[in-house]
């Protein structure tokens, strides 16, 4: 048991560090557009650091009344949340 569990934590530690590494360089690419149903993301938290922030899967696009994306429904592992987009 003990093994499964060092084993899940080194895999999520290679994950944050690797995968969203890349992410992180590719935000350089100041280019905008909207999320896709799908989509893996990550859920800002400003008291935590970037690699701590918690993953959600896009579920649902809520566009605002002109018709733009401004919100969305995310599932994470703890269930679902609307957060701005």
């Amino acid at each position: 048991m003990k093994f499964r569990i060092k084993l899940l934590s080194n895999l999520r530690q290679r994950f944050r560090k690797e995968y969203l590494g890349e992410l992180i360089q590719k935000q350089n690419d100041n280019r905008v557009r909207e999320p896709r149903v799908g989509e893996m993301v990550l859920i800002g938290d400003d008291n935590k650091k970037r690699l701590s922030w918690p993953i959600a899967k896009v579920i649902e696009l809520i566009p605002g009344r002109d018709g733009e994306i401004h919100t969305v429904r995310l599932k994470t592992q703890h269930g679902t949340v609307i957060r701005p987009v």
